[in-house]
């Protein structure tokens, strides 16, 4: 009895430390790459004039879903809603309402929200979800960063760290990311749990002030201050930093915080001068691509330009790369936002609620040629996101065993329940077993299914073949033995005739 008691208290232990400690982000990547049955992606988008959000088809343009949020007010800013662990099959959403510092969380398969919470009172200028999908990383106005375990509705930590906004938080690997108005700084990802020493302000391991006259490299542009204001930041292969201001982009590296890149955007004549405005840049295959809030997309490759250096980087036309035929040019609004899709193609969302798919027909195309456009919002579309298609959409639950993450649930009441989405038999601390062992079973069992039902009907088919057998057989030798009695008569009468 004794050992019995023990091997329980173990197995409860083994099952907490499951749940605090989740998968390895890799080891998940990796595991996944291997599974084609769930590679479809989706898009979640949004706008300014809509109380819906759209879960839609990136093939076929069609809606699977309509989220209906009656209490929004306002609208869902651009970067603030995030889908909950993308790496696996994106089953929660989270998003904040614009000035709001209410969170919602809704499950992609219900029309209802799942869960609404609050972790901070003042106005939320940014946030951002943990790898694993357990930390809620929040930034303020004021320059306050709160960490929340989603899992346990908790604020882990809760502290200044600037004086200036916060405008973006991003964690890679095991480090935290903060981009604020003064400059960047890299923390490291434990400085926001909880911990003894959760009252002291977290050190950061590497900072990066761009306030600075930046002068590196033999820089002395004399451009003015605003150029090195960058309003956001985008991470591409872990490795290198793009920080963007109204008309520059610098590349740093992210182990050391150093610039070995930047680029001034300058128009080639008065005319594109005017278009100068870098709204939103995207990384596609080593080629900068960004938008200027007008209807066009230009891109250059920074491949081409020597590390340790800056550079002057002249658009026209040649920049250009979405071709707009003159019967669509004239009924498109203004770009607000875009992403690469899935198949060679980018997706614009537009100030008049259009959505548009550009596909490049050849990987050499100069230009991304108009494909289709899709119209379910009103008003500037403010998000896109492409995702995995979520387990719910194919119809499939697998016994309801797959566990994508841990996430508090809030009841009218205001009463925390500490709940586990959906129910997980993992035994080990592995999402990659986890899949082979339950995924793959219930695949098995599907397809022993689907050839058991095979050969039934190979079964039924045969009898009814059999059977079909049968009677020609019977009717054939029914049609024999006739013949044989008529036979003899007809001799008989032919004898007669012949007589």
């Amino acid at each position: 009895m004794k050992s019995q008691k023990k091997e329980n208290k173990e197995n409860k232990e083994n099952d907490s430390k499951t749940l605090i400690n989740p998968p390895n982000s890799n080891e998940l990547t990796e595991s996944l790459k291997d599974i084609k049955l769930f590679n479809d992606k989706m898009i979640l988008s949004t706008s300014m004039k809509n109380k819906e959000i759209f879960l839609w088809s990136e093939n076929s343009g069609t809606v699977a879903f309509t989220y209906n949020d009656e209490n929004l007010r306002t609208f869902i800013p651009n970067g603030k809603i995030k889908v909950i662990d993308p790496k696996l099959y994106s089953e929660f959403f989270i998003y904040l309402h614009e000035n709001k510092s209410l969170f919602n969380v809704w499950k992609t398969s219900d029309s209802q929200y799942y869960s609404k919470f609050s972790c901070t009172d003042e106005k939320i200028s940014c946030f951002c979800i943990s790898s694993d999908s357990q930390i809620l990383y929040v930034g303020t106005v004021s320059g306050y960063i709160i960490s929340y375990n989603l899992s346990l509705g908790k604020t882990l930590r809760n502290v200044q760290i600037s004086k200036s906004e916060i405008l973006k938080i991003e964690q890679i690997e095991n480090i935290i990311i903060v981009l604020t108005k003064e400059k960047i700084l890299i923390y490291k990802y434990s400085s926001f749990l909880e911990n003894e020493i959760n009252t002291q302000v977290p050190k950061e391991v590497l900072s990066y002030n761009y306030n600075i006259k930046l002068n590196f490299y033999g820089d002395n542009d004399n451009n003015s201050d605003n150029n090195y204001i960058y309003k956001s930041f985008i991470i591409e292969n872990n490795k290198n930093m793009y920080l963007w201001s109204n008309n520059s982009i610098m590349i740093l590296n992210i182990e050391d915080l150093k610039p070995y890149k930047l680029f001034h955007i300058i128009g080639e004549n008065e005319e594109y001068n005017k278009k100068v405005n870098i709204d939103k840049i995207n990384i596609q295959e080593g080629k900068i691509y960004f938008n200027n809030g007008l209807k066009e997309i230009f891109s250059f490759e920074q491949k081409n330009y020597k590390n340790n250096n800056n550079y002057e980087i002249k658009i026209n036309k040649n920049n250009s790369m979405l071709y707009l035929p003159n019967n669509i040019k004239f009924s498109l609004g203004n770009i607000s936002t875009f992403i690469f899709g899935t198949k060679n193609n980018i997706i614009t969302g537009h100030e008049d609620g259009k959505i548009c798919v550009w596909k490049q027909k050849t990987a050499n195309a100069l230009f991304f040629t108009y494909e289709n456009m899709h119209q379910f919002h009103k008003g500037a579309i403010t998000n896109i996101l492409l995702l995995n298609k979520p387990i719910s959409q194919y119809g499939l639950n697998f016994n309801k065993q797959i566990s994508e993450t841990l996430v508090n649930k809030v009841n009218n009441n205001k009463q925390i329940d500490k709940i586990k989405i959906k129910n997980s038999n993992i035994k080990e601390n592995s999402v990659g077993n986890f899949i082979f062992e339950n995924i793959e079973d219930n695949m098995n069992d599907i397809l022993i299914q689907m050839e058991q039902e095979d050969q039934n009907n190979d079964i039924e088919l045969n009898e009814e073949n059999e059977s079909n057998n049968e009677k020609e057989e019977k009717e054939e030798k029914e049609k024999k033995e006739k013949i044989k009695e008529n036979y003899p008569k007809k001799k008989k009468n032919q004898k007669k005739k012949k007589k």
